[in-house]
């Protein structure tokens, strides 16, 4: 009966990167730069783009570089240049100042 349930899905952060410059966009994705102002940026990991409090998209870092080096991690006070795939198509653009809340999804068993 308990695999009927679905997994509770769990955010654990990993960092907090601030929009600085942003570039190209299409339908599914956008490539933006910012400074990692803590924790780290981690490729394949998730995020949610939040403008003044408020999140405007969730997606995933789908390629991540410091200096124009391929990077698996970018750590705190560097920059990054990051490709943002969004979940949804046609979202909302990001904008220099909006703030990527950077995290990994746990999966949880539920049980009855």
């Amino acid at each position: 009966m308990s695999e009927l349930l679905g997994a509770e899905i769990k955010k654990n952060p990993l960092g907090k990167l601030k929009v600085l410059a942003t570039f190209k966009k299409d339908a599914r994705a956008q490539i933006f730069g910012g400074r990692v102002m803590s924790g780290k940026a981690v490729r394949g990991a998730m995020g949610d783009v939040t403008r003044n409090g408020v999140a405007v998209v969730s997606g995933k870092i789908g390629q991540l570089q410091h200096n124009k080096e391929d990077m698996p991690e970018v750590k705190e006070g560097l920059e990054a240049g990051i490709r943002f795939d969004a979940v949804t198509k046609d979202f909302p653009d990001v904008k220099v100042g909006d703030i990527l809340d950077i995290y990994e999804e746990e999966k949880i068993k539920r049980s009855i």
